[in-house]
């Protein structure tokens, strides 16, 4: 069985495919702020400066390690001279 049929199999849980859902979101989220921060050539050192974040809070949020919080993101939407929206549908 490769990944895919894993995938697919496991996915027919109901609770896996909803703690699936919701990571795919919070990538999706990680992906917009990581696009940003790379067209306007910032790094993740100079991004965690400019949000007052601790010093490896972007690499982290960045690479999966952590989930991000409401405050780290609002943080780094202002550091890249954005807003935070958060719509619910």
């Amino acid at each position: 069985m490769n990944f895919d049929e894993h995938l697919n199999e496991k996915l027919k849980d109901e609770g896996f495919k909803k703690e699936w859902d919701k990571l795919q979101y919070e990538k999706e989220i990680i992906n917009l702020f990581i696009e940003e921060r790379n067209k306007q050539n910032i790094t993740q050192e100079e991004l965690t400066k400019r949000a007052n974040l601790e010093d490896t809070t972007v690499l982290d949020i960045e690479t999966g390690d952590v989930s991000p919080t409401i405050y780290d993101l609002n943080s780094m939407a202002m550091a890249l001279g954005k807003k935070l929206v958060i719509e619910l549908k």
